[in-house]
Parts: C-alpha cells; structure tokens; sequence
C-alpha cells in the first residue's frame, strides 16, 4: 500500500473513532473498538481500489531486498517474512483478519467477535479455518519453491 494510501486509511480511522466516541460504552478496549473501524475502514478502501481495477494487496509485498549481503541470521528471517505474506495474501479477507488478529497481535476471540459483530462461535470456526488454510497454504509455498 503507498504510504499515501496508508495515511489516508489512517486518517479516516482516526476521524471514524474520534466521532464515534461519545458512543463508546466501554464493552471492549479502546484498542479493540479502534481495530473494528480500522478492519471496517481497510475492507471498504480494498473494495474502491478493487473496483477501480487497481486492487492492491498489501500482503504480497516483498520485503525490500538491501544492496549488500546479509548475515544468515536475517537472511532466513527475511524469507519467513515473506512465506508469512504470501500464505497470508491466500487467504480471504476475513480469514486474514481473523488470523492477524489472534495470533499475531494476540486479541482474545470473544474480544474480536463483538467488534467484527459476529457470534463468537462463527469467529472460532473462522479462526480454526484460517489457521488450517494458512498451514496449507504455507506447505503449498514451500513446495513449489523446491
């Protein structure tokens, strides 16, 4: 995503929270409330940009190649980096979500379902499906690369 892009996504997720603050029952941390608009405000701009013909996906990114050798160490850090992306950007929207959000920023399922509005049953299978697909989708990566 240009970082244009990323500050306007920012932006308006900053502007959605601010006014819709005074609602703010306290049901969720505020992190929590703000991840909701933040996935609402991120799935409505990949829809404007998909339906432009200019669909991005912000997953796919190679991370940037540096000009001189690296160390083994960050060589093989930089290659996990990008098989997460690209198992990630396999994965649909709401399944990328899901696994984002639990796995890697550690937010409980109960927490995640009332901010996305879903039962908290359908998160779990969601949840469960992401991880499975990820795994295959990562095997599936390895694979090929051999």
């Amino acid at each position: 995503m240009p970082a244009a892009d990323v500050d306007d996504v920012l932006q308006e997720v900053l502007i959605r929270v601010a006014a819709a603050l005074p609602k703010y029952t306290g049901a969720v941390s505020i992190g929590a409330y703000a991840f909701g608009f933040a996935v609402f405000v991120s799935r409505n701009w990949m829809r404007r940009r998909a339906s432009r013909g200019k669909a991005m996906d912000v997953l796919r990114r190679e991370p940037n190649a540096p000009a001189a050798p690296l160390p083994d160490a960050l060589a093989e850090r930089n290659e996990a980096i990008r098989l997460v992306h690209a198992a990630l950007a396999q994965l649909s929207f709401n399944h990328r979500v899901v696994l984002v959000a639990v796995e890697l920023e550690g937010m409980p399922i109960a927490t995640l379902a009332r901010v996305m509005g879903v039962p908290e049953g359908t998160l779990r299978s969601r949840h469960q499906q992401a991880r499975l697909q990820f795994a295959a989708a990562l095997e599936r990566i390895k694979t090929e690369k051999h």
